[in-house]
């Protein structure tokens, strides 16, 4: 019996079986897979609402939106669009979503690939009635690229080198005779690859540019001569220059101070009082930028009394910049003597600081070369 009832279930699940095919038999129960159906298209991420002119900036803090609040006082609409950093930024310009324009930190590596997403702004500062000439001159001169203004900086420290108190208040070309003179070293032992940059940078930048350099090549070569032959620290005695980023907020005014007798020295070379100034936030406008009057009208007021008394850092335009060091001086913070020789290198400088991993790469090898006897400093 159970046999039977066994053999009649497989029978009947059989005929299910086969009426659930149809008469098509086998074939017509499961489709072929179509090869040519695409894949479905993932949504794509949407954009947020943005009304206006559309001001881009990274990880702003409250000091800086307080900041950029002066500028909303010109009566635009304009939508802040935040970033984590600068490449994020640049990462939507390549995919045809840009801001119309920019207030953004140090752009180190960046500088010249926002330089070419800039309009120039000459027109607009030359033909401002207000801030034509607000501009520290060095500083404004520094920021030309190729004969354009493509980024202002709001506000900036500067690279230089100050003269120990025995050494005097030195250029470096005279700190290079007197270190020869004396058998001493030039700098101290540990010379990190932001200073060695510095400091050759006007030279490098003149040779691989195809110009003459500013001051005699043989100057480079002593450069060269006095790293490259340091030996270790237990052979190294006095130095007579130590590298500086010359700032109100980073501790090292104090060393300025008359009483103690630093001095403030100088890039080598023909205008040899000066250093480099390195813009630490600036603002600029996209040449894909829907209104540019507009944008101006917004940016503008970043140059103003109110905002450039709120920068940490040396602030930008001449008024400011003086206004600074007499706050410096009152507090205490700073003697008359180092604020003047402050006053003076800012005027002598007109080079801008651009980190730029190529320019330090060629320094390097030149130096190891010297080093290991491979060349000579003259042939580097």
């Amino acid at each position: 019996m159970k046999k039977r009832f066994l053999a009649f279930a497989l029978c009947l699940t059989l005929a299910l079986s086969l009426a659930a095919c149809g008469d098509g038999g086998p074939a017509d129960a499961l489709p072929a897979p179509d090869a040519a159906t695409p894949s479905p298209t993932p949504e794509p991420t949407p954009r947020p609402s943005e009304s206006g002119l559309v001001l881009a900036v990274v990880s702003p803090d409250e000091a800086t939106l307080e900041l950029l609040s002066l500028c909303g006082q010109a009566g635009l609409e304009v939508t802040v669009r935040e970033y984590d950093n600068i490449g994020a930024m640049l990462a939507d310009v390549a995919d045809d979503f840009p801001p119309d324009m920019f207030y953004l930190p140090a752009l180190g590596e960046y500088d010249e690939r926002i330089a070419q997403l800039c309009l120039d702004l000459t027109g607009y500062l030359e033909s401002d009635s207000e801030y034509s000439q607000a501009l520290l001159p060095g500083l404004r001169q520094a920021l030309n690229h190729g004969g354009s203004l493509p980024y202002i900086a709001y506000d900036f420290t500067m690279e230089c080198f100050a003269s120990s108190p025995d050494a005097g208040v030195l250029t470096v070309d005279g700190a290079m005779a007197l270190a020869s003179e004396r058998g001493v070293e030039l700098f101290p032992t540990y010379w990190n690859r932001t200073a060695l940059t510095s400091f050759a940078l006007p030279y490098m930048q003149a040779v691989y540019g195809g110009e003459e350099p500013s001051f005699d090549g043989g100057q480079f070569a002593a450069l060269l001569d006095a790293i490259a032959s340091r030996g270790d620290e237990s052979g190294v005695g006095e130095s007579l220059l130590e590298y500086m980023q010359l700032s109100p907020v980073a501790g090292v005014l104090s060393a300025l101070d008359g009483e103690v007798g630093f001095g403030l020295a100088g890039l080598p070379g023909d205008d040899s009082a000066g250093g480099l100034f390195a813009a630490e936030h600036c603002f600029g406008i996209l040449k894909t930028c829907s209104d540019p009057d507009g944008a101006w009208q917004y940016l503008r007021a970043l140059l103003g009394t109110d905002a450039q008394g709120m920068s940490a850092q040396f602030p930008s335009t001449s008024a400011a910049f003086s206004a600074r060091l007499a706050e410096l001086v009152s507090s205490g913070g700073l003697s008359e003597a180092a604020s003047a020789e402050i006053a003076e290198l800012a005027a002598n400088t007109h080079l801008l600081y651009a980190a730029e991993d190529y320019t330090g790469e060629l320094i390097r090898a030149a130096v190891e070369a010297v080093a290991g006897g491979e060349m000579t400093s003259a042939e580097a």
